[in-house]
């Protein structure tokens, strides 16, 4: 068993235990005599001012007549400059904390043998220490059956428990670093802190300016002997046991309800669940563990290294060898938090996920939609998680006047346009990035790939195509077309800019490769639906004006079509590979473009101390598409070696001046982000299996360090699962193709069979499996046919 466990307890919430149910996320530290618990919750947010959104459109024919006159830093001011005129600001809400549990426990005796876990399969957190010849533990979970959050302590010799509980705001109180030299000044939030109190219970209420409420209430409930008891002290209200035997406690929170129905409402909710401890976790693991279950990976990795702390092998990273253990419990632990943070009825996973202990977040932990999101749900389709991206869908849905608005008032446009960041509302932010237009298109991908992955026409017709409608009639409108060519003006290549250039110029390769993805979708969703359009001439006519890829000098594909923009290789983004992943336009069966993508990777590949931590995950994906096994896992190895923490969070950077990362400087630490880890994810899933519709080649980027492993419920754009199994670098491969829906697919292998086919078309029909296997009664025999 890989099993997820720390050396020693967290000093920050940065690096302490995660778990959740969805809506609330929890970080254990795993402190003994007193223990901060952070709790949060989806919608937590420091709203900011919202202004009317002017009607910008009057500029754009300004900047078209600016840049097409080559007066590109002319053209970029535009659009600031009236901002600023008119005074439009719209600052993105601060994702806050909810509060913390204070676990206290006021005469503990000296300890030995500590040790904190997290299991995957059920989303259980355990602390575990040696006390007076006993183990003791504390257990806590979020269930997702009850939406509560559970905690009991257990192995107290009889009547000897002592335990305090406090529910109060995280970490408002003045902090001193004694003998650093520094004291920090941590903003005060807007937030109006209360408490009230019964008999074996309290609640924490915070308020906002606006009078809207959020907190949580408590009941602690004594085990065995004992009584529970209420107290104030230290600033606020207490509830715990005396002389018992163990203790349960019970978390219930809400947010946006005044605390004058709302407790009494979660007072009554706590009233109706189970005793007992063991009750709530197998309601709890009755709906999180089939989606835990639903993937399984094993790189074959050696026990011992399996037995072996988060820090001791990231520890070995460090030093350069990165275990195939390592591997699998970042697979794991990553599947775990998509898990924890996304739920049906809850706000999807922010740029944390849905953990976060900063009143002023880096980026305000919200929806940045130019990667950070769409990278944090690319292992949802492929990893059995596909149901994960109705509440990513139904998000964005929310706000689609706010995108609809977003599109007449900055180019006078039909259809939609996203913000590049976004909390609370669709509402575009103030800034340069008021002129990207391909976050539509790009968000638009994960409903095509939900149809692809899921064969579900319900979310096709609901979903898909609406969304890709109100897309293109958006690019209908923007695009325009000069002898025969699209063009995209003002575009940008997200966060860079071509050299000499400011980031805001024309013809972005990233726009017209979401552009020709988005039409070419629509197309097929219109086809399967039997649907008629009567834009569909227009929609054939822009694909076919849309530009071909542009290569650059040293061979690569350009970041930027236009002529007289030079590409800056220097830059974390890889926009203008979008074609080549997440997209499936670039494929080696147009060799030259192909290789023309796979120069452009290598030219970034050179500049790492432009990196990200998400880049590292980035490039993998891309290195794998490419076919380059020994290249993705580099990058993979990179990414655990400079910005992974021992809890398996990943960092924006390197805080440690490797030069492999961008650098902060000495003393700042970097932000923890969610999507890096989530990249890797579907990095490992590219390496194993390549697939688009009609086309599965496994083994595609296998390294020389994975020679033997296996794979359950691995999930392909062309409407397989797959249970795998390989040894001696792949040359042996077992792997069962489950069918949902009748299926035609051309098989690659990734060596010639028997009679010297390295390519077969299969036929699966709805409901069965294909099974293909090598039974290696001598080198390099494959067969393929339906299984029993």
């Amino acid at each position: 068993m890989n099993a997820y466990h720390l050396q020693q307890p967290a000093q920050r919430w940065e690096d302490a235990i995660p778990t959740g149910n969805g809506p609330l996320g929890i970080l254990v530290h795993g402190h003994l005599c007193q223990d901060a618990i952070l709790i949060n919750h989806d919608r937590c947010w420091l709203e900011q001012p919202r202004p009317d959104l002017p009607d910008f459109a009057p500029l754009l024919p300004g900047i078209r007549r600016l840049q097409a006159e080559g007066r590109w830093v002319e053209a970029a001011r535009l659009h600031p400059q009236a901002q600023r005129e008119c005074g439009y600001r719209l600052d993105v809400a601060d994702y806050h904390p909810l509060g913390e549990l204070w676990w206290n426990h006021p005469d503990l005796a000296p300890t030995t043998g500590w040790s904190a876990g997290l299991d995957h399969a059920t989303g259980e957190i355990r602390i575990a220490w040696d006390m007076d010849g006993r183990r003791h533990e504390r257990r806590g979970f979020v269930s997702r059956a009850d939406d509560a959050i559970i905690f009991t302590t257990t192995g107290w010799c009889p009547g000897s428990l002592s335990l305090d509980c406090r529910l109060r705001p995280y970490r408002i109180e003045g902090v001193t670093d004694y003998g650093s030299g520094r004291a920090p000044q941590w903003r005060s939030p807007p937030i109006a802190w209360s408490a009230i109190s019964g008999d074996g219970w309290h609640a924490h209420i915070g308020r906002y300016a606006d009078g809207r409420e959020f907190g949580a209430v408590i009941e602690v409930l004594a085990l065995g002997s004992g009584t529970v008891r209420s107290n104030d002290y230290w600033g606020g209200p207490w509830t715990g046991v005396a002389g018992a035997d163990g203790a349960l406690v019970r978390i219930a929170c809400w947010h946006g309800e005044p605390s004058a129905t709302a407790i009494p409402r979660l007072r009554a909710h706590l009233a109706t669940l189970p005793l007992d401890y063991a009750t709530l976790l197998a309601r709890h693991c009755a709906v999180h563990q089939p989606l835990a279950d639903a993937f399984a990976l094993d790189l074959g990795a050696d026990e011992t290294e399996r037995a072996r702390s988060n820090g001791s092998l990231l520890d070995e990273a460090f030093q350069g060898r990165v275990l195939p253990a390592l591997v699998e419990r970042m697979v794991a632990h990553q599947r775990h938090l998509l898990i924890a943070a996304t739920r049906d009825g809850a706000w999807p996973a922010n740029l944390q996920g849905r953990w976060n202990g900063d009143y002023a977040p880096a980026w305000q932990s919200d929806y940045h939609g130019d990667i950070n999101v769409q990278m944090t749900y690319w292992p949802a389709p492929l990893t059995g998680l596909a149901r994960l991206i109705e509440p990513l869908a139904d998000y964005y849905f929310a706000f689609l006047d706010d995108y609809r608005l977003n599109a007449r008032r900055l180019f006078g446009c039909r259809g939609i346009f996203l913000p590049t960041c976004q909390a609370t509302h669709g509402q575009v932010r103030h800034g340069d990035f008021v002129q990207w237009t391909g976050g539509a298109g790009w968000i638009g991908q994960h409903w095509w790939e939900h149809w692809l992955t899921t064969g579900d026409r319900d979310f096709l017709r609901r979903r898909t195509l609406p969304w890709l409608r109100e897309t293109a009639a958006f690019y209908l409108d923007f695009i325009t077309i000069r002898d025969g060519v699209a063009h995209f003006s003002p575009s940008l290549s997200p966060e860079n800019h071509p050299q000499g250039r400011p980031m805001v110029v024309a013809d972005a390769t990233m726009d017209a490769a979401i552009c020709r993805e988005t039409l070419s979708n629509l197309l097929a969703a219109l086809a399967v639906l039997a649907e008629d359009d009567p834009d569909e001439p227009r929609y054939r006519a822009l694909l076919a004006a849309l530009p071909d890829y542009a290569v650059n000098d040293a061979g690569g594909l350009k970041e930027w079509l236009h002529p007289d923009l030079p590409d800056n290789q220097e830059h974390r983004h890889l926009s203008h590979l979008y074609g080549l992943f997440p997209g499936l336009e670039i494929t080696d069966e147009d060799p030259a473009t192909f290789a023309h993508a796979v120069r452009a990777l290598e030219l970034r590949q050179c500049n790492l101390g432009s990196m990200a931590g998400w880049s590292y995950a980035f490039m993998a994906c891309l290195w794998a598409r490419a076919g380059d096994g020994p290249r993705a896992k580099r990058n993979l190895d990179l990414l655990l070696r400079t910005c992974t923490t021992p809890n398996l969070f990943t960092w924006h950077n390197d805080w440690r001046s490797q030069g492999l990362s961008l650098f902060w400087g000495h003393g700042a630490l970097p932000p923890f982000q969610i999507e890096a880890g989530m990249g890797l994810v579907a990095a490992v899933c590219e390496m194993l299996v390549r697939h688009r519709p009609g086309h599965l080649h496994l083994l595609p980027a296998l390294p020389a360090e994975w020679p033997r492993g296996q794979v359950r419920g691995l999930t392909t754009r062309c409407g397989v699962t797959i249970d795998m199994v390989w040894a001696e670098g792949g040359h042996r491969i077992e792997a069962v193709l489950h069918a949902t829906v009748a299926v035609r697919l051309q098989l690659t292998l990734p060596g010639p069979d028997s009679e010297g086919r390295s390519r077969l078309d299969l036929d699966i029909p709805a409901g069965t499996s294909a099974h293909a296997f090598d039974l290696r009664p001598a080198p390099g025999k494959r067969h393929v046919g339906l299984a029993d």
